[in-house]
């Protein structure tokens, strides 16, 4: 039997910061001053170059919000075509919201 790595991959507090706003019909914002969206993307590309067997998850909420592609579109090639699917839970994270 064959092991395929699989990374299930959140993005807030991962990625960047878990303090995040979503506007209907934009792009989410950051709100913790001093980082970016995705800033940690390179060390998810570094781990993708050494593990290149690896398939990624997307666990997350923002699926809900910009669609299965949007989402996708956010990352970096690299880590896109290893994405096989996604999966999020029902509740949202505390440190999250969504802005009318």
């Amino acid at each position: 039997m064959t092991t395929i790595p699989t990374l299930y991959l959140a993005f807030d507090g991962v990625l960047h910061p878990n303090l995040i706003s979503f506007r209907r019909g934009c792009l989410p914002r950051l709100r913790a001053g001093g980082h970016a969206l995705f800033e940690n993307s390179a060390i998810l590309e570094q781990l993708i170059d050494v593990c290149p067997a690896t398939v990624v998850v997307l666990h997350n909420w923002w699926v809900q919000f910009l669609g299965y592609q949007g989402t996708l579109r956010l990352l970096p090639e690299t880590v896109r075509s290893h994405v096989i699917g996604a999966t999020w839970r029902d509740c949202r994270g505390p440190r999250a919201r969504l802005t009318e």
